[in-house]
């Protein structure tokens, strides 16, 4: 099902849902695409489109599609926009909590391709009133398919080896960008000088590779690799020996700022290297007892896709 369609359905659905979804106990149970269902549980759903294959039964695994509302206006998750279906073991039924959720009593009721939609209050979930931070959460699934549990495994363990893979493959690395991180500094006023850009700020880059990936905007996570030095070419950090990106949500001031700024002019899959001036990094009391005080930075990035 396209996003588009979901999206319709989803604004179509929220009056009523918000109505008469989120509450429990009686009422007879339809089989109609259009009706009202109710879960085991007490909780009831709405089946806006009856799917042709097989209902799913305990112990398999569901992965479906969600999107998910708060008050109407705030979206909390959509799988069709980060292209991630999730998945759930399917459990025995019990009682709802934040813990299981209510995603997993109406998976279990469903077909493959079913889509339904649901709303709930935080009553419904046993969050103390105290707690209350929203007035209603709205949920909108399609179930897409259904694995067992062996198959199930069978992918993460495949999953698992290509991850492993990748992580050795950034390892080795680490060397080479930090040579190549050096080599950078020795050029940046010689034969890099005149393709050298700065920001307004006085942060100054040098693209290796524009990326064509999409614009970083605030709120938005960063993933990278890189490999800091200072100005006389010694390495003081880096990400490679991790084996993985190092991540930070974007214009939230959880890094230096600089980085809450350069990231802008740099699209994912831009190889770049940088130096940034003291004030924009760890100004005057530096960060000890890795950066001395007042210290110009460089770094080589690689802004993943």
């Amino acid at each position: 099902m396209k996003i588009t369609v979901c999206i319709s359905s989803l604004m179509l659905g929220l009056s009523i849902l918000t109505i008469s979804a989120c509450s429990k106990g009686g009422g007879s149970q339809g089989t109609k695409v259009g009706e009202f269902l109710k879960t085991p549980t007490g909780y009831t759903y709405y089946l806006y489109e009856r799917g042709n294959g097989r209902k799913i039964n305990v112990g398999e695994v569901a992965y479906f599609n969600v999107i998910e509302m708060m008050d109407d206006t705030v979206m909390l998750q959509n799988s069709y926009q980060d292209g991630k279906l999730r998945k759930n073991v399917i459990t025995e039924a019990g009682q709802i909590t934040r813990e299981v959720g209510p995603i997993m009593d109406v998976l279990r009721e469903m077909h493959i391709g079913d889509s339904v939609s649901f709303s709930l209050t935080p009553r419904d979930l046993n969050i103390p009133t105290e707690a209350f931070q929203f007035d209603h959460l709205t949920y909108f699934i399609r179930l897409m398919e259904i694995k067992s549990q062996a198959q199930f495994q069978a992918e993460k363990d495949s999953m698992q080896a290509v991850f492993d893979h990748y992580v050795d493959s950034v390892r080795q690395l680490l060397e080479p960008m930090k040579q190549r991180l050096k080599e950078d500094i020795a050029a940046w006023k010689g034969a890099y000088a005149d393709k050298i850009q700065r920001t307004p700020s006085g942060i100054e880059y040098y693209i290796h590779e524009m990326g064509t990936g999409m614009q970083t905007d605030p709120g938005v996570p960063v993933f990278i690799n890189f490999v800091g030095a200072f100005e006389d070419g010694t390495i003081f950090d880096d990400s490679y020996h991790d084996g993985r990106p190092f991540a930070f949500t974007f214009g939230r001031g959880a890094v230096i700022k600089a980085w809450d700024d350069i990231f802008q002019y740099l699209p994912r899959g831009t190889v770049a290297t940088m130096w940034i001036p003291a004030n924009l990094a760890y100004g005057e009391a530096g960060s000890p007892p890795t950066i001395p005080p007042n210290a110009n930075l460089f770094y080589f990035v690689e802004v993943i896709e």
